[in-house]
Protein backbone atom coordinates (compact mmCIF):
# COMPACT_ATOMS: atom_id res chain seq x y z
CA UNK A 1 0.00 0.00 0.00
CA UNK A 2 1.62 3.87 -0.86
CA UNK A 3 1.84 6.21 1.97
CA UNK A 4 -0.70 7.81 0.04
CA UNK A 5 -3.08 5.21 0.61
CA UNK A 6 -2.09 4.48 4.04
CA UNK A 7 -2.86 8.08 5.43
CA UNK A 8 -6.54 7.90 3.99
CA UNK A 9 -6.83 4.67 5.98
CA UNK A 10 -5.34 6.36 8.78
CA UNK A 11 -7.69 8.93 8.39
CA UNK A 12 -10.95 7.02 8.40
CA UNK A 13 -10.05 5.63 12.12
CA UNK A 14 -12.62 6.53 14.43
CA UNK A 15 -11.19 9.10 16.88
CA UNK A 16 -11.36 7.02 20.60
CA UNK A 17 -12.91 8.43 23.59
CA UNK A 18 -11.84 10.89 25.97
CA UNK A 19 -13.68 12.12 29.40
CA UNK A 20 -14.81 15.77 28.51
CA UNK A 21 -13.57 18.99 30.16
CA UNK A 22 -15.72 20.66 33.03
CA UNK A 23 -17.17 17.23 34.57
CA UNK A 24 -18.04 17.37 38.36
CA UNK A 25 -16.33 14.49 40.39
CA UNK A 26 -17.54 12.96 43.41
CA UNK A 27 -17.17 9.79 45.70
CA UNK A 28 -18.95 7.61 47.24
CA UNK A 29 -17.40 3.92 49.42
CA UNK A 30 -19.78 1.50 51.28
CA UNK A 31 -19.52 -2.23 52.90
CA UNK A 32 -20.06 -5.53 50.89
CA UNK A 33 -21.20 -8.11 53.51
CA UNK A 34 -21.36 -10.25 55.17
CA UNK A 35 -17.05 -10.25 56.63
CA UNK A 36 -15.67 -13.62 56.03
CA UNK A 37 -13.83 -14.21 58.63
CA UNK A 38 -11.22 -11.12 58.93
CA UNK A 39 -11.75 -9.49 55.34
CA UNK A 40 -14.43 -7.47 54.72
CA UNK A 41 -15.27 -5.89 51.21
CA UNK A 42 -15.86 -2.45 49.87
CA UNK A 43 -17.11 -1.07 47.34
CA UNK A 44 -15.86 2.41 45.78
CA UNK A 45 -16.78 4.38 42.94
CA UNK A 46 -15.40 7.57 41.28
CA UNK A 47 -17.68 9.48 38.78
CA UNK A 48 -17.43 12.60 36.99
CA UNK A 49 -21.14 13.94 35.46
CA UNK A 50 -22.19 16.45 33.38
CA UNK A 51 -25.38 17.30 32.40
CA UNK A 52 -26.77 14.39 34.55
CA UNK A 53 -24.27 11.86 32.18
CA UNK A 54 -21.63 9.73 33.85
CA UNK A 55 -18.74 10.46 31.47
CA UNK A 56 -15.65 9.57 33.50
CA UNK A 57 -16.08 6.62 36.24
CA UNK A 58 -14.01 3.93 38.10
CA UNK A 59 -16.01 1.56 40.32
CA UNK A 60 -13.50 -0.82 42.49
CA UNK A 61 -14.29 -3.96 44.95
CA UNK A 62 -11.81 -3.45 47.33
CA UNK A 63 -11.04 -6.14 50.19
CA UNK A 64 -9.93 -4.67 53.60
CA UNK A 65 -8.45 -7.12 56.04
CA UNK A 66 -9.44 -6.56 59.90
CA UNK A 67 -11.88 -4.32 61.83
CA UNK A 68 -12.05 -2.35 64.57
CA UNK A 69 -10.38 -4.44 67.02
CA UNK A 70 -7.57 -4.73 64.53
CA UNK A 71 -7.29 -0.65 63.80
CA UNK A 72 -7.18 0.12 66.96
CA UNK A 73 -4.40 -2.52 67.87
CA UNK A 74 -2.47 -1.58 65.04
CA UNK A 75 -2.03 1.90 65.37
CA UNK A 76 -1.77 2.98 61.99
CA UNK A 77 -3.58 5.41 60.11
CA UNK A 78 -5.98 3.07 58.78
CA UNK A 79 -6.38 -0.97 57.90
CA UNK A 80 -4.65 -2.93 54.56
CA UNK A 81 -6.31 -2.95 51.78
CA UNK A 82 -5.87 -4.30 48.26
CA UNK A 83 -8.06 -4.23 45.17
CA UNK A 84 -10.31 -7.93 43.83
CA UNK A 85 -11.54 -6.01 40.62
CA UNK A 86 -12.18 -2.84 39.14
CA UNK A 87 -14.46 -1.51 36.24
CA UNK A 88 -12.85 1.65 34.39
CA UNK A 89 -13.18 4.65 31.17
CA UNK A 90 -10.53 4.95 29.48
CA UNK A 91 -9.17 5.93 25.82
CA UNK A 92 -9.26 1.78 25.34
CA UNK A 93 -12.78 1.48 26.05
CA UNK A 94 -14.50 0.14 29.51
CA UNK A 95 -12.04 -1.92 31.34
CA UNK A 96 -11.95 -4.63 33.72
CA UNK A 97 -9.13 -5.51 35.83
CA UNK A 98 -8.75 -8.44 37.72
CA UNK A 99 -6.26 -8.25 40.53
CA UNK A 100 -4.09 -11.53 41.68
CA UNK A 101 -2.17 -10.59 45.17
CA UNK A 102 1.35 -12.68 44.07
CA UNK A 103 0.95 -11.51 40.11
CA UNK A 104 0.37 -8.70 37.66
CA UNK A 105 -3.37 -7.88 37.08
CA UNK A 106 -5.36 -9.28 34.28
CA UNK A 107 -6.48 -6.28 31.83
CA UNK A 108 -10.26 -6.78 29.86
CA UNK A 109 -11.51 -4.20 27.56
CA UNK A 110 -15.17 -5.24 27.76
CA UNK A 111 -16.34 -2.70 24.79
CA UNK A 112 -14.17 0.08 22.94
CA UNK A 113 -15.29 2.86 22.86
CA UNK A 114 -15.26 6.12 19.92
CA UNK A 115 -15.67 9.69 20.23
CA UNK A 116 -19.43 10.75 21.11
CA UNK A 117 -20.19 7.93 22.66
CA UNK A 118 -21.34 9.42 26.31
CA UNK A 119 -24.67 7.83 26.32
CA UNK A 120 -22.77 4.48 25.95
CA UNK A 121 -20.38 5.58 28.69
CA UNK A 122 -23.32 6.24 30.78
CA UNK A 123 -25.36 3.24 30.58
CA UNK A 124 -22.46 0.86 31.22
CA UNK A 125 -21.91 2.28 34.78
CA UNK A 126 -25.76 1.22 35.58
CA UNK A 127 -24.84 -2.48 33.32
CA UNK A 128 -21.73 -2.69 35.90
CA UNK A 129 -23.26 -1.77 39.21
CA UNK A 130 -25.79 -3.78 38.19
CA UNK A 131 -23.50 -7.02 37.57
CA UNK A 132 -22.18 -6.17 40.72
CA UNK A 133 -25.06 -6.51 42.66
CA UNK A 134 -26.80 -9.28 41.15
CA UNK A 135 -23.21 -11.39 41.47
CA UNK A 136 -23.24 -9.96 45.52
CA UNK A 137 -27.10 -11.25 45.60
CA UNK A 138 -26.60 -14.73 44.31
CA UNK A 139 -23.38 -15.27 46.48
CA UNK A 140 -24.97 -13.89 49.55
CA UNK A 141 -28.84 -14.66 49.41
CA UNK A 142 -29.50 -13.50 52.69
CA UNK A 143 -29.47 -9.61 52.47
CA UNK A 144 -26.87 -8.03 54.43
CA UNK A 145 -27.93 -4.50 55.77
CA UNK A 146 -24.23 -2.88 54.42
CA UNK A 147 -24.85 -4.02 51.07
CA UNK A 148 -28.59 -2.85 50.87
CA UNK A 149 -26.81 0.17 52.44
CA UNK A 150 -24.27 0.82 49.39
CA UNK A 151 -26.42 -0.35 46.72
CA UNK A 152 -29.48 1.35 48.32
CA UNK A 153 -27.08 4.72 48.49
CA UNK A 154 -25.47 3.93 44.78
CA UNK A 155 -29.43 3.98 43.03
CA UNK A 156 -30.58 7.03 44.83
CA UNK A 157 -27.23 8.94 44.34
CA UNK A 158 -27.55 8.02 40.28
CA UNK A 159 -30.59 10.14 40.02
CA UNK A 160 -29.98 13.75 38.84
CA UNK A 161 -32.89 15.22 41.30
CA UNK A 162 -31.34 13.34 44.53
CA UNK A 163 -28.00 14.77 43.10
CA UNK A 164 -29.74 18.18 43.17
CA UNK A 165 -31.47 17.90 46.73
CA UNK A 166 -28.32 16.71 48.88
CA UNK A 167 -25.23 18.62 46.97
CA UNK A 168 -23.49 18.68 50.37
CA UNK A 169 -22.90 14.70 49.75
CA UNK A 170 -19.27 14.59 48.90
CA UNK A 171 -16.90 11.98 49.66
CA UNK A 172 -19.41 9.65 51.08
CA UNK A 173 -18.91 7.10 53.58
CA UNK A 174 -22.05 4.70 53.23
CA UNK A 175 -22.69 3.07 56.53
CA UNK A 176 -25.34 1.44 59.24
CA UNK A 177 -27.11 2.75 62.00
CA UNK A 178 -25.41 0.37 64.62
CA UNK A 179 -21.95 0.64 62.85
CA UNK A 180 -18.87 2.40 65.19
CA UNK A 181 -18.08 5.76 63.85
CA UNK A 182 -14.30 5.36 64.67
CA UNK A 183 -14.31 2.46 62.07
CA UNK A 184 -16.36 3.73 59.31
CA UNK A 185 -15.87 8.03 59.86
CA UNK A 186 -12.23 7.73 61.11
CA UNK A 187 -10.82 4.58 59.68
CA UNK A 188 -12.64 4.31 56.49
CA UNK A 189 -12.66 7.85 55.84
CA UNK A 190 -9.12 8.49 56.39
CA UNK A 191 -8.46 5.08 54.25
CA UNK A 192 -10.50 6.71 50.77
CA UNK A 193 -10.40 9.91 52.09
CA UNK A 194 -7.97 11.87 53.47
CA UNK A 195 -8.11 15.16 54.78
CA UNK A 196 -10.88 16.33 52.02
CA UNK A 197 -13.72 16.81 53.10
CA UNK A 198 -16.52 14.19 54.14
CA UNK A 199 -20.27 13.11 54.24
CA UNK A 200 -22.09 10.00 55.60
CA UNK A 201 -25.46 8.34 54.51
CA UNK A 202 -26.33 6.60 57.83
CA UNK A 203 -29.26 3.84 56.71
CA UNK A 204 -31.61 2.86 59.19
CA UNK A 205 -32.53 -0.47 58.65
CA UNK A 206 -35.35 -0.28 60.86
CA UNK A 207 -37.17 2.53 59.21
CA UNK A 208 -35.37 1.71 55.94
CA UNK A 209 -34.46 5.55 55.41
CA UNK A 210 -30.71 7.45 55.21
CA UNK A 211 -30.04 10.30 57.77
CA UNK A 212 -27.34 12.21 56.36
CA UNK A 213 -23.91 13.74 57.66
CA UNK A 214 -22.43 16.93 56.22
CA UNK A 215 -19.27 18.36 57.60
CA UNK A 216 -16.27 20.31 56.69
CA UNK A 217 -13.94 19.14 59.44
CA UNK A 218 -12.91 15.44 59.00
CA UNK A 219 -12.88 13.78 62.56
CA UNK A 220 -9.07 12.21 62.78
CA UNK A 221 -8.23 9.32 65.27
CA UNK A 222 -7.32 11.77 68.09
CA UNK A 223 -10.17 13.48 67.77
CA UNK A 224 -8.31 17.11 67.87
CA UNK A 225 -10.35 20.10 69.06
CA UNK A 226 -12.78 18.06 71.62
CA UNK A 227 -12.47 20.86 74.19
CA UNK A 228 -14.19 23.17 71.16
CA UNK A 229 -17.99 23.01 71.31
CA UNK A 230 -18.54 24.01 67.41
CA UNK A 231 -16.85 20.44 66.69
CA UNK A 232 -19.76 18.58 67.04
CA UNK A 233 -18.76 15.62 65.54
CA UNK A 234 -14.74 15.27 66.99
CA UNK A 235 -16.24 15.48 70.74
CA UNK A 236 -18.17 12.18 70.52
CA UNK A 237 -16.87 10.05 67.37
CA UNK A 238 -14.71 8.05 69.21
CA UNK A 239 -17.46 6.65 71.63
CA UNK A 240 -20.47 6.91 69.28
CA UNK A 241 -22.37 4.80 66.69
CA UNK A 242 -22.74 6.02 63.72
CA UNK A 243 -26.65 6.45 63.66
CA UNK A 244 -25.56 8.26 67.16
CA UNK A 245 -23.39 10.45 65.38
CA UNK A 246 -26.11 11.55 62.97
CA UNK A 247 -28.46 12.25 65.34
CA UNK A 248 -25.80 14.21 66.80
CA UNK A 249 -24.63 16.32 63.47
CA UNK A 250 -28.69 16.74 62.63
CA UNK A 251 -29.96 18.05 65.65
CA UNK A 252 -31.31 21.25 64.67
CA UNK A 253 -34.02 22.51 61.82
CA UNK A 254 -32.24 21.08 58.93
CA UNK A 255 -32.41 17.37 60.13
CA UNK A 256 -32.45 15.80 56.91
CA UNK A 257 -34.04 12.20 55.77
CA UNK A 258 -34.53 10.36 52.59
CA UNK A 259 -35.94 7.32 51.57
CA UNK A 260 -33.09 5.11 49.56
CA UNK A 261 -35.63 3.74 46.83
Amino acid sequence: MSSKRAGRARKKQPRRFRPPLGLTYNEFVGELGPATGEFIDELHVRYGERDGLYLDWAITVVMRRGGLGEYMASGAASLERRRIRRYDVSEAGIRRHTYDPIGTPTVDVLRTLSAGDEEIVDQAYDEILTEISHVWNARYPDPDPHTTATFGFASANRRPEFRNRWPELMNTLVAVDPDVAEEVWVERGNAYFGNRKRSAAVLMPSRQEFKFIFTDTPINQQAEHQNDSTDRVGVHALQATMGMLADLVNRSPEWTDEQPS
